[in-house]
């Protein structure tokens, strides 16, 4: 499992780049006021022709769960300090709330655990 960098700010509406995989992402994160909720409003495969919008962040869940991408892991955010809440709010992504790539052993490991494969 490989933590990406989530710097917690003051913006509701930030773009974030990494490579998995050998795979460039761009993720762009959205916090709904309404929903009070944190939201990929785009996942983009920068060198593939993949493209995702309006995904929900959930707690300990496979983001890109079911949706066709180039990386056989997934993206998931995890809880890193037992001090923050059960759920992610707007000022605990990124500080407590951590986003983090799972290998497709260990996503196939979760899927197993979960019964969803």
């Amino acid at each position: 499992m490989e933590r990406i960098e989530v710097y917690p700010n003051v913006s509701s509406d930030f773009t974030i780049d990494f490579l998995v995989e050998g795979v460039r992402i761009q993720l762009r994160f959205i916090y709904n006021v309404e929903s009070e909720l944190w939201m990929i409003n785009s996942y983009k495969e920068l060198d593939n022709d993949i493209e995702w919008n309006g995904i929900v962040v959930k707690e300990q869940y496979p983001l890109t769960y079911g949706l066709s991408v180039s990386i056989r892991g997934t993206l998931m955010v995890g809880k890193t300090d037992k001090e923050v809440a059960d759920t992610i709010e707007y000022n605990t992504f990124g500080n407590g709330w951590d986003l983090f790539y799972l290998t497709p052993a260990e996503f196939e490991a979760w899927e197993d655990a979960h019964g969803l494969q």
